[in-house]
């Protein structure tokens, strides 16, 4: 008994010195919606279209690499259809290094006929070039083409990373 004491004391004494860890810093990226506007002039009148992006960072799940989580909602406010291509997103950082294509879901193109509000959602991995530890990832450019009588419309949101406090440590009592 004395020597699992002695054996089992020590260790017990290191799990009661040792430092709490930290909690990581939290990123968040901020205009959190950036708002995209389109207005054009059409035989119907004007054409307003509103896209309004968020972005966030995901971490590595079920196989899947970490991601830039972009989710996009068009707000078809007009009287005609716009048509938007999920091929067309495009995500760099701002120093202009581009992230591998997305896996977006819906993957087809819609048709926006006025009055929808259709939601998509991107992941751009950290792979390929992304995945390189110096990548700075401070600022984000998301670009993408909608589609309007014909005619493609470019547009872009920007987003920059803000570090949030940690929050505090929980309370242990007296």
């Amino acid at each position: 008994m004395k020597t699992i004491v002695v054996i089992f004391l020590p260790l017990l004494l290191a799990g009661c010195t040792a430092s709490n860890p930290q909690p990581a810093v939290i990123y968040r990226y901020v205009p959190q919606p950036a708002m995209a506007e389109l207005v054009r002039e059409g035989p119907n009148g004007q054409t307003p279209l509103v896209a309004l992006v968020w972005v966030r960072r995901e971490e590595a799940s079920e196989g899947h690499p970490p991601a830039i989580h972009i989710h996009l909602r068009f707000e078809n406010r007009g009287t005609v259809a716009v048509r938007f291509d999920p091929a067309s997103l495009q995500l760099e950082t701002g120093s202009l290094r581009p992230f591998p294509p997305p896996r977006v879901d819906p993957p087809h193109v819609i048709e926006l006929a006025p009055g929808q509000t259709p939601e998509i959602d991107a992941l751009f991995p950290f792979t390929g070039v992304a995945s390189d530890p110096s990548l700075n990832a401070d600022h984000l450019r998301l670009r993408w083409q909608v589609q309007v009588q014909g005619q493609k419309v470019p547009q872009d949101a920007t987003f920059q990373r803000v570090a949030l406090p940690p929050p505090p440590p929980a309370w242990a009592g007296p």
